[in-house]
């Protein structure tokens, strides 16, 4: 309890950012109930910039507010007495003192003797926040008017009949009521139950309700509502030069699968992670990582990717748990909750009915590290969260998961989310129910989970924010991490809804969420600049078309270019400052130009239509871009007068291209190489962390299948496996430095569950490593000549 009370010292105590003027103009401020979002002069804000979890929240039919949030918007003073243990706000010459856990305040005025003041709920601490009545600090304290209705609430100088004024109350709804947090686990069961039903499954909770009636809070009529819940160091490499991942948005970590701090090389492979000390010809295993296989199962922890930083080491990986069915787990069916049957036991499991005895949980790991100066590993902590990884990011010391989970109707009584911290217990622990919130009217039986861990600090426990939702796609930038989805509530399938959270360290807040038309490609179509969200989108519709929309920091769209190159999809997209470039194909490839530098009418200015099409764009100098894709051919066939005509295209070789843009207007295609013919293929084709780049040097590295069909017998295709070396230059073109040839791969190791393929090139200083199935080579960087050869596993 002290901890908690010091922490609210800290918040009461915290400057609190000015807002801005009024919502109805009067220097009013509107909340929703559930939010932790305010909405003044059409600004929103979060309720709580310290603590972006905490939201309005109706106890004992009252609605408790964050004292801070609503007293110094007005202006009032608001501090914490701790002997006395209470929250104390100076307005208009006057004290109040209210007591935690209380339901009076004491009132001060100089010279005159305390009065103690009663009221109908207690003062609580939730969050680490002094949660006050909101008519108690508003009409007492205040003088302030509180208007109500539909779990809107408006705090200013007079009335407002929010009841008639529906354009005003929806405006905030629609603002900060979007998503709200569930306020209990019967809330939480008859949303899951109720969207469930909705996408055709089977199932159900007796008498349930539908998800759009929330609980309400006090109003003029003082009207009932349901209770609150009642749930509870290695060195890097020294002055010597070493790639890095293939990244987004600088200063913005990806996880790979190999990664290097130009000391050491660490490879990830099925459940084991290499360590090896590289320097040139001699390299050393160091260590390895062998994660644990289930005797019983035979399952494990495979290990997807890594990050490393300044001696820590991070494991991503995931696992699938077999999971007893619960005895007294009733079964859904037909909408209601009924007994099974008894079936013969099985694994002490006696009631199987229709449904299956057993299910698995999916988790998420997340193994933090500590690695020594000699390339030793210890184990630091451990997260898990149940579902899927979709994404991760790292901002300096803090990794940050997406994650998804679906919640299936035959264990609608397992609800809640498990995860297990090691900081606070190696046991598996839900998530609590204010760690969630919903989209009202729009509710999906899956979970959305953001996550934060502390990579440097062994005691800091890691927060978690979750949403009845999914995501496809994320953007993070150094303030905000953005989800996309595909959003069905239109029938169309063909639009993306957006959840944006603000992150600063392990604070993670929902921030507000946004609709566009159409579908995102990959993560290379957001990007945000100067506090506009850029994306670009196709939809599909009776003729396919495509779109660049710009979001203000609300999420509203206040600019777009729609309706481009109709019929074809976009196949690549990058957003560079005040330009966007995004290349569609079906027959030929257009890159179109855009300029991005007033928000409100983005406008394209270019068109280049070239052969071929690029998946992936990579700026290398300010005015260069280096597109990186597959060729076309034509398919030809005669027609009854045996004239030749296009059929059709298909694709060829590897297609690699420099484009100028440094003339908005005329962007010009000026080097091209095309390696191999059709059934070429690489990695990096659909993953840009499979791309090496040395800027400096003006080279790239990749490993693929490059096919040539103009080998001297035309009746096969030569296949070459392996990595290739190039460089590029805007006056001399491409040059193929040296092909790489892969050896043939090793057998899998016994210890190695599910044994992967890993396939990348890094260097360091002046010597190119190739890691190919469970080897490491080195070569010299300018020759490509071989200094020695290292197997890992």
């Amino acid at each position: 309890m002290l901890s908690i009370l010091m922490l609210v010292v800290l918040a009461l105590t915290a400057a609190v950012p000015a807002m801005a003027e009024t919502t109805a103009g009067d220097g009013s401020i509107a909340l929703y109930i559930g939010s932790p979002l305010t909405l003044s002069n059409g600004v929103v804000s979060p309720l709580d910039p310290d603590n972006p979890n905490v939201a309005a929240i109706v106890h004992k039919d009252r609605t408790l507010v964050p004292a801070r949030a609503v007293a110094e918007h007005f202006g009032a003073k608001v501090s914490y007495d701790a002997p006395k243990q209470a929250a104390v706000i100076e307005y208009g010459g006057k004290m109040f003192i209210f007591y935690f856990n209380k339901n009076y305040y004491d009132l001060i005025v100089t010279g005159q003797p305390a009065k103690r003041v009663t009221f109908d709920t207690e003062t609580l601490v939730i969050e680490n926040r002094s949660m006050l009545p909101l008519r108690v600090i508003c009409e007492d304290v205040l003088g302030k008017a509180v208007s109500y209705d539909s779990n809107v609430v408006l705090i200013g100088d007079k009335l407002v009949n929010l009841a008639a004024d529906q354009t005003l109350r929806e405006s905030i709804r629609a603002k900060i009521g979007q998503a709200v947090k569930v306020s209990s686990l019967w809330q939480l069961k008859t949303l899951l139950s109720s969207s469930i039903n909705q996408y055709g499954y089977s199932g159900g909770l007796k008498d349930a309700v539908p998800e759009t009636a929330a609980p309400a809070a006090e109003s003029p009529a003082e009207a009932p509502a349901p209770s609150a819940p009642a749930e509870d160091s290695a060195s890097g490499g020294g002055d010597r030069d070493f790639s890095s991942t293939n990244e987004q948005v600088e200063g913005i970590e990806e996880a790979d699968v190999v990664k290097t701090d130009g000391k050491f090389i660490y490879v990830a492979s099925g459940n084991v992670v290499s360590i090896v000390r590289a320097d040139g010809s001699d390299m050393k295993l160091t260590d390895t990582i062998r994660m644990p296989i289930d005797e019983k199962y035979g399952q494990g922890i495979h290990i997807s990717e890594l990050y490393i930083d300044s001696g820590r080491l991070v494991i991503l990986g995931s696992r699938s748990l077999p999971q007893v069915r619960p005895v007294d787990l009733p079964l859904m069916e037909s909408g209601t909750v009924t007994e099974p049957a008894p079936m013969p036991a099985m694994d002490g499991d006696t009631r199987i009915g229709i449904m299956p005895p057993y299910y698995s949980k999916s988790f998420v790991y997340t193994g933090v590290y500590t690695i020594s100066d000699t390339g030793k590993a210890e184990l630091l902590k451990e997260f898990e969260l149940e579902g899927n990884l979709l994404s991760s990011r790292k901002k300096d010391d803090t990794v940050y998961l997406a994650v998804n989970k679906y919640n299936y109707y035959y264990i609608m009584e397992d609800v809640l989310p498990i995860l297990r911290d090691t900081v606070k217990s190696d046991a598996y622990k839900p998530l609590s129910i204010n760690q969630i919130m919903y989209y009202p009217g729009n509710t999906t039986p899956e979970y959305l989970m953001v996550a934060a861990i502390d990579i440097r600090d062994e005691g800091t426990p890691s927060t978690v924010e979750a949403i009845l939702g999914s995501g496809t796609q994320i953007y993070m930038n150094d303030q905000a991490l953005y989800i996309a989805r595909q959003d069905y509530s239109d029938m169309s399938g063909s639009t993306t809804s957006l959840s944006k959270f603000s992150i600063d360290g392990l604070k993670i807040g929902f921030a507000g969420g946004g609709k566009v038309k159409g579908t995102l490609l990959n993560q290379f179509s957001m990007d945000e600049h100067n506090g506009y969200l850029r994306l670009a989108t196709t939809r599909w519709a009776m003729e396919t078309t495509n779109a660049v929309y710009v979001l203000d920091d609300q999420l509203n769209v206040v600019g777009a270019v729609e309706n481009m190159a109709p019929g074809e999809t976009i196949y690549s997209a990058r957003f560079m400052g005040d330009k966007g470039y995004v290349v569609t194909f079906r027959q030929i490839d257009p890159l179109f130009v855009l300029d991005l530098s007033n928000p409100k009418a983005p406008r394209i200015t270019g068109e280049l239509k070239v052969p071929g099409f690029s998946n992936y764009l990579h700026p290398v100098e300010e005015d260069l871009i280096l597109g990186i894709g597959q060729g076309t051919q034509d398919i030809y066939t005669r027609d009854s007068n045996g004239e030749e005509i296009v059929v059709g295209t298909r694709t060829a070789g590897i297609k690699f291209s420099l484009f100028d843009v440094s003339d908005m207007g005329k962007p010009k295609e000026i080097q091209t190489l095309t390696l191999g013919g059709s059934g070429s293929y690489a990695e990096m084709l659909y993953n840009h962390k499979a791309i090496m780049f040395d800027l400096k040097n003006q080279m790239i590295a990749f490993d693929g299948t490059i096919s040539d069909q103009d080998s001297p017998d035309k009746t096969r295709v030569d296949y070459f496996n392996g990595a290739v070396v190039m460089t590029y230059d805007a006056q001399d073109g491409f040059d193929v430095k040296g092909q790489i040839e892969s050896l043939p791969a090793l057998s899998s190791p016994d210890n190695i569950y599910y044994y992967s393929w890993v396939r990348r090139l890094c260097y360091i200083g002046d010597t190119l490593y190739y890691v190919q199935d469970g080897r490491i080579r080195a070569f010299d960087k300018t020759t490509l000549e071989s200094e020695g050869s290292i197997t890992i596993y």
